[in-house]
């Protein structure tokens, strides 16, 4: 068995610094913030995002009445490193999202991204706050 020198020791302890060093900051809304700022928070790695953080981002985007009616009863999720699928219980909802939301949702999922993600838009059923389906 080959001994470790320092220079190894360094370089494993520079290269676990750099992966600490990518971690981003997570959305978290100001309470007292009336236009939606957002704080620093490094708890998130790059790239790791929620879909309650998509849903608050885009609440504050839209009237209630819309975002009641286009947005309540939908889920994302990150599908792979360059796709993020969102859910809808209709085709019509499908279809309102892509053709009237899709340059929101991009802009909103790219910010908490960190990078633009491709979108992809299914029909079934939502996965409920709570995780039960």
């Amino acid at each position: 068995m080959e001994k470790l020198h320092n220079d190894d020791i360094q370089s494993a302890y520079d290269y676990i610094h750099f992966l600490n060093q990518k971690r981003r900051p997570v959305a978290a809304k100001k309470e007292n913030n009336p236009v939606g700022e957002l704080e620093q928070n490094s708890e998130q790695p790059v790239g790791s995002f929620t879909w309650e953080e998509v849903a608050r981002e885009i609440s504050n985007k839209l009237s209630k009445p819309s975002y009641d009616t286009w947005f309540n009863r939908t889920s994302g999720e990150k599908i792979s490193p360059t796709t993020y699928m969102i859910r809808s219980e209709t085709e019509f909802q499908k279809e309102w999202l892509e053709s009237r939301y899709i340059k929101m949702l991009t802009e909103v999922i790219g910010k908490l991204n960190g990078s633009p993600l491709d979108l992809q838009f299914t029909i079934g059923k939502t996965i409920p706050k709570n995780g039960v389906v």
